[in-house]
This record gives structure tokens, sequence and C-alpha cells, in this order.
């Protein structure tokens, strides 16, 4: 049966929350129009965040974004109950 590369390097496939948390980030200039939001539009291809705009993933796909320096890590957004 075909295995994954991770399989064949021998790495856990799934990690746990706490192995791999949800981190908050913002877009910076330099990043601006070169990370997807992961939408596509038929008409004008993948949707791109612009500068100062935040966006929440797992821990490792922020990991190589922050080494191109493309976003900063950020607090998580407040919801509208909080003050």
């Amino acid at each position: 049966m075909a295995k994954t590369k991770a399989e064949v390097d021998g790495r856990n496939v799934v990690l746990t929350e706490e192995e791999n948390p949800i981190v908050h980030l913002k877009v910076r200039k330099k990043g601006a129009g070169k990370i997807s939001t992961g939408e596509h539009d038929s008409r004008g291809g993948d949707l791109l965040y612009d500068e100062g705009e935040t966006f929440s993933v797992r821990k490792d796909v922020a990991d190589p974004l922050l080494a191109l320096d493309y976003v900063d890590q950020t607090r998580a957004p407040r919801s509208a109950g909080e003050a």
C-alpha cells in the first residue's frame, strides 16, 4: 500500500491540539497579495490576503509564513461580547 512522505519518514501525521495549536496572524506589507485565503474565484483566480488583514491557522501552516516574514503573530481576536 502506498505511504505518504510523512509516513515514510516516520513522522506522526496527526498532530494533537497541544502540538499544533491555532495561531493568529496579521499580514505584513511583504506578504500582501502572496497568501491565499483558500478561496477561488473562477473569473479572477485565488483570493489573497492584503496588508493588515488577520486570519487564524494551525501552527504548522503559520511557521513558514512567519519564516518568510510575511506575517506577524498576534493575539486572538476579541469576540463581540468582550470589552
